[in-house]
């Protein structure tokens, strides 16, 4: 009998934690659908001056589009002293981009896509959350391009 209702406690957990963790992982896949459209790759060029010569380097990041024409928000240091910025969408195409504001001490930088030369009348764009409703110990998740590395999701 012992063995019995042993066998059955583990049984119920198994399925509670396997049902769990796919409820989880659904929602990471959801929140991650609703928010990858709107993630760009960010590609600027910087003009840095290096042994007395002025060098173009191009470096990467990204940024997430959160207005339907196209304004980006990503980092200061991603996008300080550009002088082109070039953001590639989720199907892959280039556009370019205009800094409209930086901000050192938050780290904070706000783009503008070009559209006029593109078919676009909207693009794809995400919604800012209230981050003053989380609690420590939340699981949270951040899409981006670090490194390089394109479209990635850390939980």
């Amino acid at each position: 009998m012992k063995i019995k209702i042993i066998l059955l406690f583990i049984l119920f957990a198994c399925y509670y934690t396997t049902s769990a963790s796919d409820n989880l992982q659904k929602q990471i896949l959801a929140a991650k659908n609703r928010v990858l459209p709107a993630l760009v790759h960010i590609e600027p060029v910087k003009e840095v001056f290096s042994e007395g010569k002025r060098i173009k380097v191009q470096v990467t990041g990204s940024g997430v589009i959160f207005s339907e024409d196209g304004y980006i928000l990503t980092n200061n240091h991603v996008a300080e002293k550009a002088r082109n910025v070039f953001c590639t969408l989720e199907n892959r195409d280039e556009v370019r981009a205009e800094v409209v504001g930086l901000d050192a001490l938050t780290d904070l930088a706000v783009l503008k896509l070009d559209l006029s030369d593109k078919d676009y009348k909207t693009v794809p764009y995400a919604e800012f959350g209230d981050s003053d409703s989380l609690e420590v110990g939340e699981i949270v998740m951040a899409l981006g391009s670090p490194m390089g590395l394109s479209r990635s999701l850390s939980a």
